[in-house]
């Protein structure tokens, strides 16, 4: 086997959509789109891109190096300034060789990833990489949503290779941030609890062109934010204030259920009770897409007093004829 060496350098750039909204009972404005992943163009704007390059030497022996890029913006996102180890999984058709050329963890020193391996001198070459463990099943296991997870592929690269080979990681994960504020001046908004209802993750495939998400069967509530004093929004929090932000695995179906009381701005009267004792609003069928950030604006509102109003007509009364 020959040999080889990795060469890593940065870029960035990002891509931005447009927005849809929806209209809810208490003016939510659902999905908008801030940007979406180059690789996978995909909608309501949460993720990035990190591209991973192969590059060899002009010598016979050939050392692998990576060069990354990410684009877009998510809680704790991986960039390519804070991106600091990914897993590579090679697979090759080289006769004679293991199916899998080499599956390892690589970090960046001195601004360049290198790995163990080496370029053969003929053959194939598939690349399936993440900031997670890629097992030699290209299978990424995620069992939670509580970070940022990027993958990449590069398949039948042909052996060996005088030009970077790119890998663009796409993060797989949808976006979710909340914000919030109140319609009136006499009005007091307090969020008790968010859920986002859906189905939890359990393993993404780098290889398969397709249905690369396997999901829990059924959809489970998640806490998205909770506050047992409760969190107060006053209308001089003109353009909402920021919840929270999560990620959500991609999928159609989700719910989200928001827990909330809004009062009088002194806090004295209730207007509205959706407390966990009343039971919650909730907006259903929502469509998460991975590398899209969706954000929910909450307006709360409370329902004036009013007045319809007829005045009754005469009625005709009794008739007397008199003569005189």
């Amino acid at each position: 086997m020959t040999a080889y060496a990795l060469v890593l350098c940065f870029d960035f750039f990002y891509y931005f959509c447009g927005r849809k909204a929806w209209n809810f009972n208490f003016s939510i404005t659902m999905f908008k789109k801030i940007f979406t992943i180059a690789a996978a163009a995909v909608v309501v704007a949460g993720c990035g891109k990190e591209t991973v390059s192969v590059k060899d030497g002009a010598s016979q022996l050939k050392p692998i190096a990576f060069t990354s890029y990410t684009q877009g913006e998510v809680k704790a996102d991986v960039t390519s300034d804070n991106l600091s180890s990914i897993y590579v999984l090679a697979d090759t058709t080289i006769t004679g060789a293991t199916a899998k050329y080499f599956n390892e963890e690589i970090s960046k020193t001195d601004g360049k990833w290198t790995s163990s391996a080496y370029w053969p001198s003929s053959g194939t070459m598939d690349f399936y990489a993440s900031n997670k463990a890629v097992s030699d099943g290209s299978v990424v296991t995620v069992t939670a949503v509580t970070e940022d997870v990027v993958v990449a592929k590069a398949t039948g690269i042909t052996c060996p290779q005088t030009a970077a080979v790119s890998l663009t990681f796409s993060h797989i994960f949808a976006k979710l941030a909340v914000t919030a504020k109140v319609k009136d001046a006499a009005l007091k908004a307090t969020i008790y609890k968010i859920e986002v209802v859906a189905k939890a993750p359990a393993s993404y495939d780098v290889a398969a062109a397709e249905n690369n998400w396997t999901l829990a069967e059924t959809a489970s509530p998640e806490t998205y934010m909770s506050s047992e004093t409760g969190t107060a929004f006053a209308a001089t929090d003109a353009a909402g204030v920021t919840l929270s932000k999560e990620y959500v695995a991609p999928q159609g179906g989700v719910s989200i259920k928001v827990y909330y009381k809004v009062t009088s701005a002194d806090g004295k009267t209730t207007y509205v009770d959706k407390t966990e004792t009343k039971g919650p609003a909730t907006i259903e069928n929502l469509t998460f897409t991975a590398g899209q950030k969706h954000t929910l604006n909450l307006t709360f509102d409370a329902t004036k007093i009013s007045f319809s109003t007829s005045v009754n007509a005469f009625t005709d009364g009794t008739s007397t004829n008199q003569d005189l």
